[in-house]
């Protein structure tokens, strides 16, 4: 009897810390690429050009500390003129399209990086960026298989919120515009 009561002492202990480690590893919120009250482009009511540093360094703090952010300001250093949100692999590309909607544009190509099957060594991958709000938002995506397409699961690796300039969209002239998912945007040689 000593024996089995041990053995639900022991599991005990063991669901209480699977939980919290589960709890310090909680995925984002999911208000997390909430734009607020403004249009793209937005995040959490923060937009270049009128926003300011040191608001938007304390609002990623406090949604999330496991993320990087790179804000980059105008002569003032106070006011964005774009910042970065970079990922850890959480985000996939359904969880923009459900907070941005689709995009206007967007290109395939190979990128380098690494895999979660073997993280130490680089390789060519698909990736992909898409842009949104008029090329303002960037949004870089990755997939770790070979496949030549867009697909919803694809990896967030960073997205970028630009400033509207007076030379145009941020995207490169002939970007293709966004078919959906599916193989229509060719392959270029490796």
């Amino acid at each position: 009897m000593a024996w089995v009561v041990g053995v639900f002492i022991v599991s005990g202990a063991f669901l209480t810390g699977v939980r919290a480690i589960a709890q310090s590893s909680q995925p984002l919120p999911e208000t997390y690429l909430d734009p607020g009250d403004c249009a793209q482009p937005c995040w959490q009511g923060i937009q270049p050009g009128t926003g300011l540093r040191d608001y938007f360094s304390t609002e990623l703090g406090r949604i999330n500390e496991r993320y990087g952010g790179t804000p980059r300001t105008d002569q003032s250093g106070e006011i964005l003129t774009e910042f970065e949100l970079i990922m850890r692999g959480d985000i996939h590309l359904s969880d923009i399209f459900a907070a941005m909607g689709q995009p206007s544009n967007a290109i395939l190509q190979y990128v380098a990086g690494t895999t979660s099957a073997n993280p130490s060594q680089r390789e060519l991958l698909v990736g992909g960026t898409l842009y949104f709000g008029n090329g303002l938002v960037q949004v870089s995506v990755v997939r770790e298989d070979q496949e030549w397409l867009f697909s919803p699961e694809m990896v967030v690796r960073r997205i970028r919120y630009s400033s509207p300039s007076p030379e145009g969209p941020a995207m490169p002239i002939g970007t293709p515009k966004w078919h959906g998912f599916g193989r229509d945007y060719g392959q270029p040689a490796r």
